[in-house]
């Protein structure tokens, strides 16, 4: 995003964000040849999601692989249009709403998806993004925001060439044909509770709080 943003001159001061997960949580729970659901979207149903596009997407992915099963976390005003697609598209009967759900049922579904699809039009960087990494579940998403930062196309998860249907599409079948999907997602995991964990969060607050209070991050014990 430095680069992106032409802010090199600046990048001393910038420091990555400083999300955590709770990686007691949002942790390997099943092994992905285990999982029930082929691919999954968690997040809120709205138009800047790219859950249109999403929805597209699995009619075309179920028509040519019968056997998919999607599940669908989360609610919103693209509820109604979603369904009407699949239903359209011959797809209704492969794809579970749930609905809003807690964090413990969050991560159990997420331990249950082999795929998770974010195919949004614009992001920060999307906790759900991180929270299935930690699960050890691979990522598919479009590259916007921070995702480029932790998403490593072929290494940590894939990075979709855009949101539309043919593009999702072609990740998706590129990524459940990888050979070692269970390595990228063992790799998404271990970056995740690597570098987002709880004591890493707290030591970044502390050394961007320091310089903010004091004008230096050379004096460790400010806070």
């Amino acid at each position: 995003m430095v680069s992106r943003f032409d802010m090199q001159k600046y990048a001393a001061k910038i420091q990555r964000g400083n999300l955590q997960v709770d990686t007691q949580l949002f942790r390997p729970t099943c092994k992905l040849e285990d999982r029930t659901y082929d691919l999954g979207y968690c997040g809120r149903l709205s138009p800047e999601k790219g859950v249109v596009e999403f929805a597209h997407s699995v009619c075309a992915l179920v028509k040519a692989v019968p056997r998919y099963r999607v599940i669908v976390i989360g609610d919103g005003s693209m509820r109604s249009r979603m369904t009407e697609i699949l239903a359209a598209g011959g797809a209704a009967t492969a794809v579970d709403f749930v609905g809003w759900v807690d964090r413990a049922k969050t991560a159990e579904y997420l331990n249950q998806t082999r795929l998770i699809i974010v195919p949004s039009y614009r992001e920060g960087l999307p906790n759900t993004v991180l929270e299935a990494m930690a699960c050890g579940t691979p990522v598919a998403a479009t590259d916007v925001g921070g995702i480029p930062d932790v998403i490593i196309d072929g290494k940590t998860g894939f990075i979709m060439d855009s949101n539309s249907p043919d593009s999702i599409e072609r990740c998706v079948a590129r990524a459940l044909a990888h050979p070692d999907l269970a390595g990228i997602g063992k790799a998404a995991c271990e970056l995740i509770h690597r570098d987002f964990n709880y004591d890493v969060t707290l030591e970044r607050y502390r050394k961007a709080l320091n310089s903010l209070l004091i004008g230096s991050t050379e004096v460790p014990d400010a806070i």
